[in-house]
């Protein structure tokens, strides 16, 4: 796995928004790693479609109760998504077509 920090992780520079630290990008790949792990472990029980269709349905969920609950702006989970977006389809070291 590629150690880069991810799209979805840096600082947006211009305007300063979330993350707010320097060291979440940090915090980001540490805890890529763990979730690395877990999934490899997973894997071993689950096919990857529905692997990566339960990811989704909870990184929804979360958004949305993040949202409502303050712990981000729906700016912030929107920023996170095209961050997202961006690292599968718009990377130069992306295999999707």
């Amino acid at each position: 796995m590629d150690r880069e920090t991810p799209k979805a992780a840096r600082m947006d520079e211009e305007s300063g928004d979330f993350p707010q630290d320097a060291g979440f990008g940090m915090e980001v790949l540490t805890c890529s790693a763990e979730l690395n792990t877990r999934l490899a472990e997973m894997l071993e029980h689950h096919r990857a479609v529905v692997l990566l269709a339960s990811l989704a349905n909870h990184l929804g969920g979360a958004l949305r109760v993040f949202i409502r609950d303050g712990a981000c702006t729906a700016e912030q989970a929107r920023w996170i998504l095209h961050g997202i977006e961006h690292d599968i389809f718009d990377s130069d070291s992306s295999q999707c077509h």
